[in-house]
């Protein structure tokens, strides 16, 4: 999904039909070409919105259906640029967009030429990516492998839940106590332990150490772990009755022609 975003960034930022927006100094030249990034947002499962910074203007230009007032958006990003001298570049980044605390409102994708923010020049394109096209995208794989009830959510590299899928609030978890100390001490960045909540007993999978450090985590009922390895049991059991029966019946094949040519 990283990949997916960062494919689009690269080709809008190297647009040369979006010069009016990156660094042009002509006002209305640039307004004129709001419609394409407009378009490219409408055409997006996963926009919220596109947006220019424009050094030579001093301003910003994004899309404008986004659902959002533009200040709210050009505070919020002007302050987040301001506040991190090292601003990450070709990374989803988290951001509270409404400043209320609430949660994430979006994932941030920043690029800008240079090592840094504003080592070459100001211009700098942020790509704004809802939350719900990645838990979306990994419960579509999940329904795919048969795992559509597993409870799912993203933690950031201090235990912070990113984004889930709301099936069990990951307030009502011991994840910083209990289950992320587990995955920080495993040996591995893939892999899977039991774990017992309220009672009831899960299986646990997890990867971790990946992109931006965060970590993927899933949470399945133990029993309906269980009916599955039964349900396997079962089938092969079927499997094995079977072949043996066509083997008994090969084996008999033969006598039963050779009665049936005497009888005639």
């Amino acid at each position: 999904m990283n990949g997916i975003v960062k494919d689009l960034a690269v080709s809008l930022y190297n647009d040369d039909e979006l010069i009016a927006l990156k660094a042009g100094s002509d006002y209305r030249q640039s307004l004129l070409k709001i419609d394409r990034l407009d378009r490219t947002v409408a055409e997006s499962p996963y926009l919220h919105a596109v947006a220019f910074y424009n050094p030579a203007q001093s301003r910003f230009f994004s899309s404008l259906n986004h659902e959002m007032d533009n200040n709210q958006l050009y505070s919020a990003l002007s302050d987040y640029m301001a506040s991190h001298p090292d601003v990450p570049k070709l990374q989803l980044i988290p951001l509270d967009l409404a400043g209320g605390n609430e949660g994430i409102d979006v994932f941030a994708f920043f690029l800008y030429d240079g090592p840094s923010l504003g080592s070459v020049n100001g211009s700098v394109l942020v790509l704004t990516v809802k939350p719900g096209w990645m838990v979306d995208n990994v419960e579509a794989l999940n329904k795919l492998a048969e795992r559509e009830d597993d409870v799912l959510f993203v933690t950031d590299g201090e235990g912070n839940v990113l984004i889930s899928n709301g099936r069990m609030p990951p307030a009502q978890l011991q994840l910083k106590d209990e289950l992320l100390p587990r995955i920080e001490n495993s040996s591995g960045t893939l892999g899977d332990f039991m774990y017992r909540f309220e009672g009831k007993k899960y299986k646990v999978a997890y990867l971790s150490n990946g992109m931006n450090n965060w970590q993927i985590i899933s949470l399945r009922d133990y029993d309906a772990v269980l009916g599955h390895v039964r349900q396997l049991k079962w089938t092969e059991i079927g499997v094995t009755v079977s072949v043996v029966l066509f083997a008994v019946l090969l084996s008999f094949y033969p006598e039963l022609r050779k009665y049936h040519l005497i009888k005639t």
